[in-house]
């Protein structure tokens, strides 16, 4: 397997996506029900605290899977108004 740089890949997210996504804390898992299937997502802490947006808003980490691994699916940040 040959790994890519973020400049390298032709990647789903923005690089501050990523970044902030560094030394998060996963806790526990559910699935959100949309129109053609589910997604699976986290509860999120950092630093032993919820992980907040930006507005002091509660966010999860959502893991949209690319089952055929050919490029697609997205790792990101919702909030209680996706869930």
């Amino acid at each position: 397997m040959k790994t890519l740089t973020f400049e390298e890949a032709n990647g789903q997210n923005r690089k501050d996506e990523l970044e902030s996504m560094k030394g998060v804390t996963l806790g526990d898992y559910f699935y959100i029900d949309v129109e053609d299937g589910s997604f699976l997502a986290f509860e999120v802490s950092e630093n032993g605290r919820q992980k907040v947006n930006t507005a002091g808003e509660k966010v999860y980490l959502l893991i949209s899977r690319d089952a055929e691994l050919n490029g697609g699916g997205y790792i990101g940040w919702i909030g209680d108004d996706f869930c």
